[in-house]
């Protein structure tokens, strides 16, 4: 889990996924007040709204899955797919540019 400085400032900056956290246990969530990562472990006694939520990777699949399947009224296995073939494709054109700049992985 990304817990950095760079990925908290990506996350705070990131309304709109801030706008679709449903606070639940075992959240990684950012404290302004304490200026520090905490895993929430039970529903926080403060308004939720004060955290930066930092959502883990499947749940961020499960943001665009949901996306998918709202926006172009499709099954979840449907969306699911969709999602898996963007995915291939990002991957394909990382790799391309790569190997096109001649530069290697890190």
């Amino acid at each position: 889990m990304d817990t950095s400085e760079k990925y908290v400032k990506i996350c705070e900056s990131a309304q709109e996924i801030q706008w679709k956290w449903n606070c639940r246990s075992g959240d990684f969530v950012y404290d302004p007040a304490f200026e520090e990562v905490q895993v929430l472990l039970y529903y926080p006694a403060k308004d939720y709204t004060e955290y930066v939520w930092l959502p883990r990777q499947d749940q961020l699949q499960e943001i665009c899955i949901n996306f998918y399947m709202q926006n172009l009224s499709i099954s979840r296995h449907e969306a699911f797919f969709h999602f898996l073939g963007l995915y291939a494709s990002w991957i394909k054109d990382v790799h391309n540019i790569i190997c096109n700049i001649g530069g290697e992985y890190k």
